[in-house]
């Protein structure tokens, strides 16, 4: 059964995928990413990481798709047109790139899926009893799967706390250029056309350049 449902949510991530980088329109690209970050949730929850499936919904779907999502809505084209395709060289090179990216981590699967001298993370396939994270007795995996938060909070904190500043860093860098952005379009300069056409030279009333009347001729008219 889990095999199935991996099977399918696999299927699925990858045709999110595919629509992120196929669609024309950058709203819709941006749909697909989220449901992309959804099934990736999922994949974690298969994996028994209920927090980094937490983590996933949190700050992938609730802080980065949004802001992609308001940086597309400061933009103006957002259809896309026939500058903006790719010719065949780069998908070709593009092609080869991926398919290298693939092997690397098939071999990585392969070479950690387990065998003679592996550790018990990779030798086992049923899910450790419930063990205290201060129990002796408890071998690693039991403490890091019963503890995932403070597992994953140390390891971020402590190893990885440059990447994770770094990442930061980008997205501020990112909502500011967006708003530079849209700061820099609203403030184009356009014609203004003058308040009070008759005050020039030469330019009457009717503003064809014909003298209107005087005062002077106004009362006698109406007198």
């Amino acid at each position: 059964m889990i095999r199935i449902l991996f099977g399918l949510i696999a299927s699925l991530g990858l045709l999110m995928a595919l629509g992120t980088v196929l669609a024309r329109n950058l709203v819709h690209a941006a749909l697909y990413l989220v449901g992309f970050f959804f099934l990736v949730a999922c994949t974690f929850i298969l994996l028994e990481a209920e927090f980094l499936a937490l983590m996933q919904v949190l700050v992938y779907i609730g802080a980065v798709a949004i802001l992609l999502l308001f940086g597309i809505m400061l933009t103006r084209n957002i259809q896309g047109d026939e500058t903006t395709g790719v010719g065949g060289i780069a998908m070709a090179v593009g092609g080869v790139v991926a398919l290298g990216v693939l092997a690397v981590l098939i071999v990585g699967i392969v070479d950690e899926s387990g065998g003679p001298g592996r550790s018990a993370w990779r030798q086992t396939t049923v899910r450790p009893p419930v063990a205290r994270a201060d129990d002796p007795a408890a071998d690693p995996r039991s403490r890091a799967i019963n503890n995932m938060g403070k597992a994953v909070g140390d390891e971020m904190m402590t190893r990885f706390v440059v990447p994770f500043e770094v990442a930061g860093l980008m997205l501020t860098a990112v909502l500011v250029g967006a708003i530079a952005i849209a700061v820099g379009e609203g403030t184009e300069e356009t014609p203004r056309r003058g308040p009070l056409t008759a005050a020039r030279p030469g330019v009457g009333g009717d503003g064809n350049g014909a003298a209107g009347p005087s005062p002077a001729a106004l009362l006698t008219t109406t007198g």
